[in-house]
């Protein structure tokens, strides 16, 4: 199976899909297979945490708070 990079219309094969442009931001990325794909190896070989991925790797500083309705 190939899959496609909305961003720049590229196919990639599905077996060792990396995004190669993961430094750049990307409006598809929250629903791209391509990067889910590659997440999911780097978690399978302990490249990251599933608390890594859930944040997008950032975790608030200290004293500050998840609550984004909290000022």
């Amino acid at each position: 199976m190939d899959l496609v990079c909305e961003k720049y219309k590229k196919t990639v094969a599905a077996a060792g899909a990396r995004c190669q442009h993961a430094t750049e931001y990307c409006k598809f990325r929250t629903s791209c297979l391509i990067h889910f794909l590659s997440r999911e190896a780097d978690l399978a070989a302990g490249g990251g945490s599933a608390k890594d991925d859930a944040d997008g790797g950032q975790s608030p500083s200290e004293g500050e708070s998840h609550d984004p309705t909290a000022l």
